[in-house]
């Protein structure tokens, strides 16, 4: 997708830095595991924050030419599947489906990533080839259902995941009449809006569906705090290869944990 924008296939399209971690690198300073809030409403906030943060706003139009146009946040990650996980031990060995950096994380605790794509998931949890799947909760779950295979559910691991975003071509953009221009705070903002409606009444429909028929595992905060500990290793990796590279990692990573700090009840 930002080839194709910049090379004026496409004016807009969708994109999530962790499909491509070396076309947005500061971006997926969001994609670190356990760092953004837990709560929705807040993880917007802060994902607004740093799609147009200076640094960010500059990779993307330097690098493809493209301009943030709209929302397309995620909820936090749990885990579906065929293996009981309520601890941090309950994870050795299980071959989990984790996205991105949160892999690192997990592994440390011994659990064994595992990629197999979306539209296979179904399949795998079926014939085990995985034992546990990693998406957004709730709504994925159920569109994929996930349940009809599954016999565990955690609440409560809220893991990080894709920064995923919507992009416009900066030619077509400043094709756009000023009138237009002003309004994408406003487009920003509904759009914002309609998507965290679209998923509370997701999980209206789906959570209870999942309480009937799964086990739902309460994943405590005390054992999620020691995936938040086993991360600050990964955070400080992935700053030493932004540095490494001539990119600002510090200055983005430490942006992204004083907006955190504002929603941390």
């Amino acid at each position: 997708m930002p080839e194709a924008i910049k090379a004026g296939g496409y004016e807009a399209g969708m994109m999530c830095a962790g499909y491509y971690p070396n076309k947005f690198p500061l971006l997926t300073v969001m994609e670190l595991p356990f760092l953004p809030p837990r709560a929705l409403e807040d993880n917007a906030k802060v994902y607004e924050a740093v799609l147009n943060h200076p640094l960010i706003v500059k990779e993307m139009a330097e690098r493809w030419g493209i301009k943030y146009l709209g929302p397309s946040f995620l909820p936090a990650f749990e885990f579906m599947g065929n293996k009981r996980i309520a601890s941090v031990d309950d994870m050795k060995g299980v071959k989990m489906r984790i996205v991105g950096l949160n892999a690192k994380a997990l592994q440390a605790f011994g659990a064994v990533p595992t990629m197999v794509t979306a539209p296979e998931a179904y399949e795998a949890l079926q014939r085990g080839t995985i034992d546990s799947f990693g998406f957004p909760y709730a709504y994925t779950f159920g569109a994929y259902k996930l349940h009809e295979v599954s016999k565990y559910v955690t609440e409560g691991m809220a893991m990080s995941g894709f920064l995923c975003f919507s992009g416009v071509s900066l030619a077509a953009w400043n094709k756009l009449p000023d009138n237009l221009k002003s309004e994408l705070k406003q487009v920003q903002e509904l759009s914002g809006t309609g998507l965290k409606k679209a998923y509370k009444d997701a999980d209206a429909k789906w959570i209870p569906i999942f309480k009937q028929k799964l086990e739902v595992t309460e994943f405590p905060a005390a054992e999620r705090a020691k995936l938040v500990a086993a991360s600050g290793p990964v955070w400080e990796a992935w700053v030493k290869e932004q540095e490494a590279a001539g990119r600002p990692g510090r200055e983005m990573l430490d942006f992204v944990k004083s907006e955190v700090a504002k929603y941390t009840h």
